[in-house]
């Protein structure tokens, strides 16, 4: 009788089976561990390059003040053009009132 690593009791014949059976499992194990090793220092060296861009400047303030003065300039020009619209309009109908005086002044 021999005892095996988990300190168990066994008989030489099922010995050789669970020393294949533990070396099997002790391969898995430090494949998946070589794996882990392998993914962390793939995040750390994505870390490290991710540390080393700059951080760019939040201009969103800037931007939205830019965005606020435009806004307002088109704003003033829209009523300027509705302004001068109907400032047309009058000057339009003022001049058809007066051709039309014209008309009846040139009739007597």
């Amino acid at each position: 009788i021999v005892q095996n690593l988990n300190g168990k009791a066994s008989d030489s014949s099922s010995d050789s089976d669970s020393d294949d059976e533990e070396k099997n499992n002790m391969k898995s194990l430090n494949n998946k561990l070589i794996s882990y090793i392998d993914k962390v220092r793939l995040i750390q060296q994505a870390n490290d390059t991710w540390k080393g861009i700059p951080p760019t400047d939040d201009r969103t303030g800037e931007i939205e003040m830019l965005k606020n003065k435009y806004e307002a300039e088109l704003g003033n020009w829209k009523n300027k053009y509705q302004t001068s619209n109907s400032d047309a309009a009058t000057a339009k109908m003022l001049a058809n009132n007066v051709g039309g005086q014209n008309l009846d002044l040139t009739e007597k």
